[in-house]
């Protein structure tokens, strides 16, 4: 008797029902959250790199001035974005200008279907299967400087290029490089008379921003700079 009441406990249509309802529930809510997992890190990521690759197209295409971010130290942007399950994302505010209002209601009366308790920071919930996120983002650009030497031969026609400015006794074969084609081309285009040369110059994301050079005698002039995107 006793075993049977337990089985009739066990299957009990309304306590079957409660317990499928409770297995679906959380079956539903470790696919968002595997879903969350998944894609917020992606999202963050492109929104990102796109963001720093937009400073560094407008830096180039405005002769080194970049108006829609400020560039100013400690300087940062809070963005809101939407990542789908095809790796869409979508920007839906910008500090506090909303730019796609639809989203922005999405995200703010949505049915939540996972949001962390603990997120160690993180700022994202799923709802109706996307993920919405928001994080900050430094506009920043890194002008990096390098510098190497070239030798003309006039009578040769021929550069060779080495990898520190000019020092006679660092110039040998060991410390011999073959510089970035788009510096041989401006150097090469420029620098037509036999002599020892330093050439320095600047670069943001791997692009040239600047060149110049110095020629060598008797007496070291003035760095001539023969390429600028500030021109």
């Amino acid at each position: 008797m006793v075993l049977g009441g337990s089985l009739h406990w066990i299957f009990h249509p309304e306590r079957r029902k409660r317990i499928e309802e409770k297995v679906a529930k959380q079956e539903a809510e470790n696919a968002a959250r595997n879903k969350l997992e998944e894609l917020y890190p992606y999202g963050v990521q492109f929104l990102q790199d796109s963001l720093k690759q937009q400073v560094v197209k407008e830096f180039f295409d405005n002769a080194g001035e970049v108006k829609s971010f400020n560039l100013q130290p400690h300087s940062f942007h809070t963005y809101t974005a939407v990542i789908d399950t095809n790796k869409q994302v979508t920007v839906i505010q910008k500090d506090e200008v909303v730019l796609n209002a639809e989203l922005q209601n999405e995200q703010l009366h949505g049915r939540i279907e996972y949001e962390p308790s603990s997120t160690g920071g993180k700022t994202a919930k799923v709802i109706n299967g996307k993920v919405f996120f928001s994080m900050t983002f430094h506009p920043k650009l890194k002008i990096k400087e390098h510098e190497c030497s070239v030798l003309y031969d006039k009578k040769e026609s021929s550069y060779l290029y080495f990898k520190y400015p000019y020092r006679s006794s660092l110039w040998n074969d060991s410390n011999q490089i073959e510089a970035p084609k788009e510096i041989r081309k401006i150097v090469e285009d420029n620098i037509v008379k036999k002599g020892k040369y330093s050439l320095y110059w600047k670069t943001v994301d791997e692009k040239l921003v600047s060149l110049s050079y110095v020629k060598h005698g008797l007496v070291d002039t003035v760095p001539i700079e023969v390429y600028s995107i500030y021109k």
